[in-house]
């Protein structure tokens, strides 16, 4: 005959009491011998050593009071590390100790078995439903409270169902808002690249539950400063986040930022600590207080800005220009780069101790070649948006929409400014459309408008250098082969650097010297060239 066996643990509040009293009040496992409506054959009564007197009389007041003649105790003590008082506190502990004693325990397949989850620290209990829930325990969870209608101090005992199917239509509910908050992410596009899908699903987890910094790589154009703002929104729902931001979000694209008015833009100033500076001002970081900070192409930043940067992550607080108290200020970090800070690194162009500080997350952002199932649904939300817009409702006539699909999903359609190259299209196709309706002669134009642009901007400047561009610059020259190497290595540089001296950074890294302008003046001299000559062949070229 199969019998019920619940295993509880002693509450040594609840079960407590020595005197005569404790006869006259509610205690929740002698109460399980009283229950009437749900009979237990066998209480196993878990206890720590140190509570060994306590558990004898809860056992004894058990047996004495049951309501069922032949009802049994048992008595388990188990060793939770006595010397330890918060060892009842540590999941990991309290997990293996419930593992350890259903291995000792003799489970029958005959028998049921019972876990009451109300007695124990609540970390206790959370280690009981894990055992049971995963089936580590053969058990059944229960919930052990005051019967009201029983005229003895019974306990009521409710069996918790852990079975899946009663909890579909939650889980339903839940997966459909999970989905309409990655739609969010993603713009509320419905995105059908499957890789972008994995990632944005993982970016909402980590947007919602961390606060460390994220680097988003990507080609121009790929949507990085978008997705910032999208996981700014997400950290700001209250559903989702474990902390609100409550700041603003303040972006900035390192790209644009000049000379000496970088460390101004980004960490402000004080009066009078240049020329032309008639206030104090805050920078960047200091607006970003409470909410988050997203620098775009951080990897265009000189290394003594970095350093600033690291230090403002690291101590919450920095110097403004010409200022000698600090200043506090605690944001969460998105970065955004077109580079591969890595090889940065290794070339000295971007310090290691930044990019370990800020990459605990890292996204690549694909660009939109890469993703050419997902060309239709941004088309139509292109379309969508500048309907909404300008109060015209655009639609593609005849087999203008197959056309340009079909184009667009081709190998032909290299996509070099990816979704701005998208918008622009969109844009250009519905200004030249009479009355919203695009037809198939607007398509082929724009088709042709593609084409060229790629063409003009050329493979060599998608690839940021060549062989050719040596050519380009010194058309016939008897350079060797390590000579060449050398100058190509600079001119790639070239591009970017915004004067002798940040070309010199960026060329010769830790390494440059005191005077980084000088040197890189100094190499293309050799040459017979300057920056600038360099900058106006290039752009010609």
């Amino acid at each position: 005959m199969s019998k019920n066996i619940m295993y509880s643990f002693l509450g040594t509040q609840l079960d407590g009491g020595f005197t005569e009293k404790r006869l006259h009040r509610w205690r929740p496992n002698v109460g399980i011998a009283q229950s009437v409506d749900f009979v237990i054959d066998t209480l196993v009564l878990m206890f720590d050593q140190r509570h060994q007197a306590l558990a004898e009389i809860v056992a004894q007041d058990a047996r004495d009071l049951a309501v069922r003649e032949g009802f049994e105790v048992e008595l388990l003590p188990v060793d939770l590390n006595t010397h330890d008082e918060n060892a009842h506190y540590d999941l990991a502990k309290c997990f293996d100790l419930m593992i350890s004693i259903g291995e000792r325990a003799n489970f029958l397949p005959e028998n049921n078995y019972y876990l009451n989850l109300s007695t124990g620290t609540h970390v206790m209990q959370i280690a009981a439903y894990r055992v049971c829930e995963s089936n580590i325990w053969p058990a059944k969870l229960a919930q052990v409270g005051p019967d009201r209608d029983s005229e003895n101090h019974a306990s009521k005992i409710s069996i918790l169902d852990l079975s899946l199917p009663q909890y579909d239509k939650i889980m339903r509910r839940t997966r459909s808002q999970v989905v309409k908050e990655e739609r969010a992410l993603k713009n509320g596009i419905d995105t059908q690249n499957s890789a972008f899908n994995t990632m944005i699903s993982k970016l909402l987890k980590i947007a919602s539950r961390s606060s460390s910094p994220l680097v988003l790589m990507g080609p121009t154009g790929a949507g990085k400063t978008a997705m910032a703002r999208r996981v700014y929104k997400v950290k700001n729902d209250t559903r989702r986040s474990l902390k609100r931001l409550e700041g603003p979000f303040v972006e900035v694209n390192c790209a644009t930022l000049r000379g000496d008015t970088v460390m101004s833009t980004l960490f402000g100033h004080k009066k009078g600590a240049f020329t032309g500076a008639m206030e104090s001002r805050d920078g960047m970081l200091k607006k970003a207080n409470g909410g988050m900070l997203f620098l775009d192409e951080i990897g265009e930043l000189a290394e003594d800005v970095q350093a600033m940067l690291l230090h403002a992550l690291e101590d919450k607080s920095f110097f403004p220009v010409g200022a000698d108290k600090a200043v506090n200020s605690d944001f969460e970090l998105i970065v955004g780069t077109n580079r591969d800070l890595n090889e940065c690194v290794e070339l000295g162009l971007f310090r290691a101790d930044l990019l370990a500080r800020i990459n605990t997350w890292t996204f690549t952002l694909p660009g939109l070649s890469e993703r050419r199932e997902d060309i239709e649904p941004n088309l139509d939300f292109e379309l969508a948006k500048l309907s909404e817009k300008d109060q015209v409702h655009y639609q593609f006539v005849g087999g203008a929409r197959h056309a340009y699909l079909s184009f667009a999903r081709s190998e032909q359609a290299i996509w070099a400014g990816n979704f701005r190259d998208l918008v622009s299209s969109v844009e250009r196709m519905v200004t030249l459309s009479d009355n919203g309706v695009i037809t198939l002669d607007l398509v082929e134009d724009e088709i042709g408008m593609l084409t060229a642009l790629w063409s003009a901007r050329g493979k060599p400047h998608a690839a940021h250098a060549t062989e050719d561009l040596v050519e380009q610059v010194l058309p016939g020259n008897s350079l060797n082969d390590f000579e060449r190497g050398q100058l190509l290595a600079v001119l790639k540089h070239c591009r970017a650097a915004t004067s002798n001296a940040d070309l010199g950074r960026r060329v010769y890294g830790k390494d440059v010297g005191k005077n980084p302008s000088q040197r890189a003046r100094d190499f293309l001299a050799s040459h017979g060239l300057s920056l600038d000559e360099v900058k106006a062949l290039i752009v010609a070229g």
